[in-house]
């Protein structure tokens, strides 16, 4: 019988999944999506979900960061939390990598030299002085799928070519070498609300990773969490 339930929430999280992303196709091939693939509280509750499975294990503390690559460039799509009142503390533009597409993210990579964005949960780590100022390296927590960021070099930082200027002139942002990059202006504010220890989520509907994430497929609840998505 307990067999039983556990394969059919397996199908009906997979089913689930084949949904959402079948929504990010049609969204994706727009070039004026008229509807979010998913909702940023639903992307939260997720990465709230994995907060407590991660927290003792990678030494997490603080806030919660997402980064929802399923909205184009042009829109404010990195959002602070503060999981002791699950509120939105700020929202910002954020740059994906020159090889995960122009102004809509479609493909990431965890290889050297790619210059593409990397899916997953991270640990923010120490703050260092760097090419672009003060920056924070980034500890990524899923093998296959971040696991080299570190190594690659991947951080957040400020950078000029993430502005409303940029968006006038190009109809997008500028793009990194795989970093989560924002801009000068963002970047201050962002310092004030996040220190080292805070876990980052970069949010993608992709099949293959929701399928194989070792973190995802820890959650309890998954039927809950996805049902709550704005699809």
């Amino acid at each position: 019988m307990i067999i039983e339930h556990t394969k059919a929430r397996k199908i009906h999280f997979l089913n689930l999944i084949l949904l959402l992303l079948t929504v990010s196709s049609a969204f994706s091939q727009q070039s004026e999506p008229q509807k979010k693939t998913v909702g940023v509280q639903g992307i939260y509750q997720i990465a709230d979900e994995a907060y407590e499975i991660l927290k003792s294990r990678h030494n997490i503390t603080g806030r919660i960061v997402i980064v929802d690559f399923s909205r184009p460039s042009e829109e404010e799509r990195l959002f602070v939390y503060d999981t002791s009142t699950d509120s939105m503390l700020f929202q910002a533009l954020v740059a994906h990598g020159k090889n995960t597409g122009d102004r809509f993210a479609k493909h990431f990579s965890n290889t050297h030299n790619s210059n593409q964005s990397s899916l997953g949960f991270y640990r923010i780590s120490e703050q260092y002085h760097g090419k672009y100022g003060l920056s924070y390296r980034l500890d990524g927590l899923e093998p296959k799928y971040n696991d080299n960021a570190r190594d690659r070099a991947v951080v957040i930082h400020p950078a000029w070519y993430v502005s409303e200027a940029m968006i006038a002139k190009h109809g997008r942002l500028g793009r990194s070498f795989g970093c989560p990059a924002l801009s000068k202006k963002d970047y201050k504010k962002f310092t004030e609300l996040v220190k080292p220890g805070s876990l980052l989520f970069v949010y993608f509907p992709d099949e293959k990773y929701f399928q194989e994430s070792a973190v995802i497929r820890q959650l309890e609840g998954l039927d809950h969490l996805f049902a709550s998505l704005e699809l």
